[in-house]
């Protein structure tokens, strides 16, 4: 596995860096940086509700996606 690849945490499957969000924080040097579940993983995972931070009023909530949501966040870089 080279630098530009990473191994998704949830499938075991080594993916360029392009197919992991940007970490915004928490992050691990290990982690180059992104988020540990590649894109694939979080799109299948959005079928269920999903747990949100909500900053407007600093609390989570839970909310569900729909299938055109999830293949916005799927291609958001």
């Amino acid at each position: 596995m080279s630098k530009m690849s990473k191994k998704c945490y949830c499938c075991k499957h080594a993916y360029p860096l392009f197919m992991f969000h940007k970490a915004v924080r928490f992050t691990i040097a290990t982690d180059l940086g992104r988020n540990r579940c590649c894109r694939i993983c979080v799109f299948r995972a959005a079928k269920h509700p999903v747990v949100r931070w909500n900053t407007s009023v600093k609390d989570f909530e839970i909310v569900e996606l729909t299938f055109k949501q999830r293949i916005k966040e799927f291609f958001k870089l």
